[in-house]
């Protein structure tokens, strides 16, 4: 056997070198596709339990992946009615979404800014500080009078504010520094707000950018008296009976079933799940399409490797070498091209899947942080194996028959001839 892959790879080593790139590639792809679902789906799931949360208040209908998007009215009585329930949580964080104008020195802009209740957000982990520290005042001191008395004085604001990493790298902010912010490019007040932390997200690096306090978001965007929220979340204790709650908050019971859903973390999971089994589908598709070609390919060549050393093989045959021998050799030498081909892959794949993951988080900043597009697992690692060794089996058959199949004469014969 080490006679005739030896003989072949000097009688034709350039296109041995392609048939080795070829599987190489498509071994590869092979990877890379085979990652993509592997890495969204343990990214996702690993931002979504890292912001500490057990249910989600959103509102009805709402797809998890646009969840930062929409509003729901009535959610002050929602949280309410949720906190005198028979099943009530522990910690609530009330949250609300919008977009303030900034301004920082010669920079102006709009950026997305989530208002919420600072002494209520520390039970949960999606904002983690990385500089400086929390709100200084974890009371809301405008919510707290609006509720009270329903007037609002504005010199209550505490004006304090926490940055997202990313916003601070790009506008050369740090802990302590100012900020302009105001509701409206034209006619909307500014206020002057100072940094008192950098935060990064377990959901998304620049989603949101700015953190106020709720009531001071509502105060400039002129809904404080409004009931609009974003979204709630829901902490309870430990080893809790999650289920009892959302059974309660499909009943009657609960008078606002109509307008909110009440999602666990797997709930939401769930349906991001299906929308990965698109990316499944899809890449299912490609690779089917890639290893077919490989296996025409690589099957071509091997076949006209075979036909060019039949003298060769008809030797051996009328040597006295059995033809079972013959044809695990011919078998045993497609395995040693996949074999290096595979390996190759598996290289290439790795490297591939590294540099794809820099470019698309260096270049989508909504990506969670910490987010790995592409995952490499035994899974992943796995499948390009198994695959290699099928196409190595597949493509050896037709030239293997070949070889043992045509009478040892006939070639002897042809070489005569």
């Amino acid at each position: 056997m080490d006679v005739l892959f030896l003989s072949n790879m000097k009688r034709n080593p350039l296109r041995n070198i392609v048939v080795t790139l070829a599987i190489a590639l498509s071994i590869s792809m092979v990877m890379v596709l085979s990652s993509l679902s592997v890495g969204v789906r343990d990214s996702s799931r690993e931002s979504l339990l890292g912001i500490g949360a057990d249910l989600y208040v959103v509102p009805e209908d709402l797809h998890p992946l646009l969840m930062d998007l929409q509003r729901f009215d009535q959610g002050w009585s929602v949280q309410r009615e949720l906190q005198l329930s028979e099943y009530p949580p522990s910690h609530v964080s009330p949250r609300l979404s919008d977009t303030l104008f900034f301004r920082i020195g010669e920079d102006l802009g709009e950026t997305i800014t989530v208002g919420v209740d600072p002494g209520e957000e520390t039970a949960f982990d999606q904002f983690m500080v990385v500089e400086g520290g929390w709100f200084s005042t974890l009371d809301d001191p405008l919510r707290d009078q609006n509720i009270r008395n329903g007037v609002v004085d504005g010199e209550l604001m505490t004006k304090e504010v926490l940055v997202s990493r990313e916003f601070s790298r790009e506008h050369g902010l740090g802990v302590g520094d100012g900020i302009l912010l105001s509701s409206s490019l034209i006619n909307g007040t500014e206020y002057s707000f100072r940094i008192e932390g950098i935060f990064v997200d377990s959901l998304a690096r620049l989603s949101p950018a700015i953190i106020v306090h709720l009531g001071e978001l509502q105060f400039m965007k002129g809904n404080l008296e409004k009931d609009t929220l974003t979204e709630i979340l829901l902490d309870y204790p430990s080893g809790y009976d999650l289920d009892k709650v959302k059974e309660w908050s499909r009943s009657g019971d609960f008078k606002y079933r109509d307008i909110v859903d009440i999602l666990s973390s797997e709930d939401i999971l769930e349906e991001i799940y299906e929308f990965i089994g698109i990316i499944d589908g899809f890449a299912v598709m490609v690779v089917s399409v890639t290893l077919f070609i490989c296996l025409i390919f690589t099957s071509t060549i091997f076949l006209i490797s075979a036909k060019e050393r039949a003298l060769d093989l008809a030797i051996l045959r009328a040597i006295g070498i059995p033809a079972r021998k013959i044809f695990i050799w011919v078998i045993m030498e497609s395995g040693i091209f996949y074999l290096l081909g595979c390996l190759g892959g598996l290289l290439l794949g790795s490297v591939s899947i590294y540099l794809l993951n820099l470019f698309l988080i260096d270049r989508f900043t909504s990506l969670p942080e910490g987010f790995q597009p592409f995952g490499i697992n035994m899974v992943v690692i796995s499948t390009a194996v198994l695959s290699s060794f099928l196409l190595a089996l597949l493509s050896a058959l037709a030239p293997a028959v070949r070889a043992v199949l045509k009478p040892p004469v006939e070639s002897l014969r042809g070489d005569v001839s």
